[in-house]
């Protein structure tokens, strides 16, 4: 077994050598960028979706108690 498979297997990715077109230094490659990328764009992700509902909450209040003005801002 190759070290690239153990270390899939133990990630959760399995490894099919038949279906697997992918060498062995792109699919380290594909664990690393799985692993790595992903807790760096999720935290800027949380970050905007928190601050697009802020706002859109803030938006929906500010309507709220300006309903009787017939503008919109």
């Amino acid at each position: 077994m190759k070290t690239h498979e153990k270390r899939a297997m133990q990630t959760g990715h399995v490894v099919d050598p038949l279906k697997n077109t992918m060498s062995a230094e792109m699919e380290e490659n594909a664990l690393i960028n799985k692993n790595g990328q992903m807790k760096h764009l999720l935290i800027p992700i949380v970050v905007l979706v928190l601050s697009t509902v802020d706002d859109a909450i803030n938006w929906i209040f500010s309507n709220r108690r300006n309903s009787n003005h017939s503008h919109y801002v």
